[in-house]
Protein backbone atom coordinates (compact mmCIF):
# COMPACT_ATOMS: atom_id res chain seq x y z
CA UNK A 1 0.00 0.00 0.00
CA UNK A 2 2.83 2.39 0.81
CA UNK A 3 4.23 1.95 -2.71
CA UNK A 4 0.87 2.91 -4.19
CA UNK A 5 0.65 6.09 -2.15
CA UNK A 6 4.17 7.01 -3.18
CA UNK A 7 3.38 6.42 -6.87
CA UNK A 8 0.19 8.47 -6.56
CA UNK A 9 2.12 11.28 -4.84
CA UNK A 10 4.64 11.24 -7.68
CA UNK A 11 1.89 11.46 -10.31
CA UNK A 12 0.18 14.27 -8.39
CA UNK A 13 3.47 16.15 -8.07
CA UNK A 14 4.11 15.87 -11.81
CA UNK A 15 0.59 17.07 -12.64
CA UNK A 16 0.95 19.95 -10.19
CA UNK A 17 4.26 20.99 -11.76
CA UNK A 18 2.69 20.87 -15.24
CA UNK A 19 -0.09 23.18 -14.04
CA UNK A 20 2.41 25.53 -12.40
CA UNK A 21 4.53 25.68 -15.57
CA UNK A 22 1.48 26.54 -17.65
CA UNK A 23 0.55 29.28 -15.19
CA UNK A 24 4.08 30.69 -15.15
CA UNK A 25 3.53 31.52 -18.82
CA UNK A 26 0.47 33.56 -17.87
CA UNK A 27 2.59 35.72 -15.56
CA UNK A 28 5.58 36.19 -17.87
CA UNK A 29 5.87 38.91 -20.48
CA UNK A 30 8.03 38.42 -23.52
CA UNK A 31 9.28 41.37 -25.61
CA UNK A 32 6.92 42.27 -28.46
CA UNK A 33 7.28 40.07 -31.51
CA UNK A 34 9.64 37.45 -30.04
CA UNK A 35 7.31 34.53 -29.37
CA UNK A 36 7.90 31.91 -32.03
CA UNK A 37 4.25 31.90 -33.14
CA UNK A 38 1.30 34.28 -33.16
CA UNK A 39 -1.11 31.63 -31.91
CA UNK A 40 0.97 29.41 -29.58
CA UNK A 41 3.40 29.50 -26.69
CA UNK A 42 5.87 26.66 -27.22
CA UNK A 43 6.96 24.82 -24.08
CA UNK A 44 9.83 22.37 -24.40
CA UNK A 45 10.31 19.81 -21.63
CA UNK A 46 13.88 18.52 -21.46
CA UNK A 47 14.59 15.38 -19.50
CA UNK A 48 12.23 13.00 -17.74
CA UNK A 49 10.05 11.35 -20.43
CA UNK A 50 7.59 10.18 -17.75
CA UNK A 51 6.37 13.80 -17.53
CA UNK A 52 4.79 13.57 -20.99
CA UNK A 53 1.50 12.23 -19.61
CA UNK A 54 1.28 15.05 -17.04
CA UNK A 55 2.04 17.70 -19.64
CA UNK A 56 -0.62 16.33 -21.99
CA UNK A 57 -3.14 17.68 -19.47
CA UNK A 58 -2.03 21.26 -20.23
CA UNK A 59 -1.51 20.81 -23.98
CA UNK A 60 -3.71 23.29 -25.86
CA UNK A 61 -4.71 25.29 -22.76
CA UNK A 62 -5.02 29.03 -23.28
CA UNK A 63 -2.25 31.46 -22.35
CA UNK A 64 -3.94 34.77 -23.08
CA UNK A 65 -4.99 34.51 -26.72
CA UNK A 66 -2.46 31.74 -27.49
CA UNK A 67 -2.55 28.00 -26.94
CA UNK A 68 0.15 26.13 -25.04
CA UNK A 69 2.03 23.70 -27.26
CA UNK A 70 4.10 21.11 -25.36
CA UNK A 71 7.05 19.34 -26.94
CA UNK A 72 9.23 16.76 -25.20
CA UNK A 73 12.90 17.07 -26.14
CA UNK A 74 15.89 14.94 -25.24
CA UNK A 75 18.79 17.36 -25.80
CA UNK A 76 19.39 21.09 -25.46
CA UNK A 77 20.20 21.15 -29.19
CA UNK A 78 16.44 20.76 -29.83
CA UNK A 79 15.43 24.11 -28.27
CA UNK A 80 14.82 25.82 -31.61
CA UNK A 81 11.30 27.25 -31.51
CA UNK A 82 10.96 27.00 -27.72
CA UNK A 83 9.49 29.98 -25.83
CA UNK A 84 9.75 28.16 -22.50
CA UNK A 85 12.16 25.44 -21.38
CA UNK A 86 11.47 23.16 -18.41
CA UNK A 87 14.64 21.29 -17.43
CA UNK A 88 13.71 18.24 -15.37
CA UNK A 89 15.76 16.13 -13.01
CA UNK A 90 19.13 16.73 -11.44
CA UNK A 91 22.00 17.90 -13.65
CA UNK A 92 25.68 18.21 -12.91
CA UNK A 93 27.18 21.69 -13.11
CA UNK A 94 28.75 21.20 -16.56
CA UNK A 95 25.55 19.82 -18.12
CA UNK A 96 23.38 22.59 -16.67
CA UNK A 97 25.90 25.22 -17.79
CA UNK A 98 25.74 23.80 -21.33
CA UNK A 99 21.92 23.75 -21.33
CA UNK A 100 21.61 27.30 -20.01
CA UNK A 101 24.31 28.39 -22.47
CA UNK A 102 22.03 27.26 -25.33
CA UNK A 103 19.33 29.72 -24.21
CA UNK A 104 21.60 32.57 -23.16
CA UNK A 105 20.61 35.88 -24.75
CA UNK A 106 17.35 34.34 -25.97
CA UNK A 107 13.94 35.30 -24.55
CA UNK A 108 13.17 31.77 -23.34
CA UNK A 109 11.56 31.37 -19.92
CA UNK A 110 13.67 28.75 -18.12
CA UNK A 111 12.22 26.59 -15.38
CA UNK A 112 13.99 23.86 -13.43
CA UNK A 113 13.62 21.53 -10.50
CA UNK A 114 17.15 21.16 -9.22
CA UNK A 115 19.32 22.54 -6.51
CA UNK A 116 20.43 26.14 -7.15
CA UNK A 117 18.90 26.29 -10.67
CA UNK A 118 17.97 29.98 -10.31
CA UNK A 119 21.33 30.85 -8.76
CA UNK A 120 23.06 29.16 -11.71
CA UNK A 121 21.24 31.18 -14.38
CA UNK A 122 17.70 29.76 -14.58
CA UNK A 123 14.64 31.93 -14.00
CA UNK A 124 12.17 29.80 -12.02
CA UNK A 125 12.99 26.78 -9.88
CA UNK A 126 10.77 24.30 -8.06
CA UNK A 127 11.87 23.54 -4.51
CA UNK A 128 10.38 21.45 -1.75
CA UNK A 129 9.78 23.19 1.55
CA UNK A 130 8.14 21.45 4.49
CA UNK A 131 6.74 18.75 2.20
CA UNK A 132 5.17 21.21 -0.25
CA UNK A 133 6.16 22.37 -3.70
CA UNK A 134 7.30 25.99 -3.76
CA UNK A 135 9.21 27.99 -6.33
CA UNK A 136 12.08 30.44 -6.49
CA UNK A 137 12.36 33.17 -9.10
CA UNK A 138 15.31 35.21 -10.25
CA UNK A 139 13.79 38.40 -11.69
CA UNK A 140 17.30 39.49 -12.69
CA UNK A 141 17.91 36.38 -14.80
CA UNK A 142 14.54 36.90 -16.50
CA UNK A 143 15.31 40.58 -17.14
CA UNK A 144 18.75 39.69 -18.54
CA UNK A 145 16.97 37.59 -21.17
CA UNK A 146 14.40 40.30 -21.95
CA UNK A 147 11.49 38.81 -19.99
CA UNK A 148 9.43 40.37 -17.21
CA UNK A 149 7.81 38.37 -14.43
CA UNK A 150 4.55 39.77 -13.03
CA UNK A 151 4.73 41.22 -9.53
CA UNK A 152 1.70 39.06 -8.70
CA UNK A 153 3.79 35.92 -9.28
CA UNK A 154 6.83 37.40 -7.53
CA UNK A 155 4.75 37.86 -4.37
CA UNK A 156 4.24 34.06 -4.22
CA UNK A 157 7.89 33.17 -4.81
CA UNK A 158 11.15 33.12 -2.94
CA UNK A 159 13.21 35.77 -4.74
CA UNK A 160 16.70 34.67 -5.73
CA UNK A 161 19.32 36.96 -7.18
CA UNK A 162 23.06 36.64 -7.60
Amino acid sequence: MLGSASAADSINEKALKAAYVMNFAKFAKWPDGVLSSEDTVNLCVLGDPSLEVSFQTVQGKKIGNRKLNVRMISTADQIVGCDMLFVTGQRDEATLTRILGKVKNKPILTIGEMSRFAQRGGMINFVEHEGRIRFEISPQNASDQGLTISSRLLLLAVIVDD
